[in-house]
């Protein structure tokens, strides 16, 4: 019965060690690793009479063309499946209601792939700046959409309202707390 002790002792410490190598070795090939950003673009409405334009809902999606401009040459067959794609949920209408000052803070948050270290995200990780976005603006009985590439500054006038962009934060990291 010794034996048979001693060799449960063994085999007990030789597991032990193989998922200690096993945890290690799956660290060391690791998982694509993924991070978080946030950042806030504040936009400004106002009505026809050039007044702010409050309890209007604010909705921004990247254009189609601006999109698409991500992947490079695509296929002609692939670009019907990439437009159903850009007008599903995956991307998907940022929204915002103005307050009384006519402002709309729309709130951007994206989960992505991410191998960078640091405590800032790289530049490409801004997917805002500088990129086309359809901007629509739904208030009481009106309803408004227009283009307009985001540039602190710029400004497009619809039928209805007039909307400016006044800022565009630069993208941070997220902390995840484990």
């Amino acid at each position: 019965m010794q034996a048979n002790s001693k060799s449960r002792v063994i085999l007990s410490g030789a597991n032990v060690r193989l998922i200690i190598f096993a945890t290690g070795l799956a660290s060391l090939s690791g998982c694509d690793p993924v991070r978080t950003i946030s950042h806030n673009v504040t936009t400004v409405v106002l009505d026809q009479q050039g007044l702010p334009a409050h309890d209007v809902k604010v909705s921004m999606k990247e254009s189609w063309e601006s999109w698409q401009s991500w992947g490079g040459r695509v296929k002609k067959d692939d670009n019907a499946y990439l437009r159903s794609v850009w007008e599903s949920e995956f991307v998907p209408w940022l929204e915002s209601v103005t307050d009384a000052q006519g402002k709309a803070v729309i709130k951007i948050r994206i989960t992505a792939l991410d191998g960078t270290r640091g405590k800032e995200p790289p530049a490409d990780r801004d997917t805002v700046s500088n990129r086309e976005y359809i901007i629509k603006l739904q208030g009481r009985n009106v309803q408004d959409e227009t283009c307009v590439v985001m540039k602190p500054g710029a400004s497009v006038k619809g039928k209805f309202y007039t909307v400016a962009v006044i800022d565009i934060q630069k993208p941070r990291y997220v902390e995840t707390h484990r």
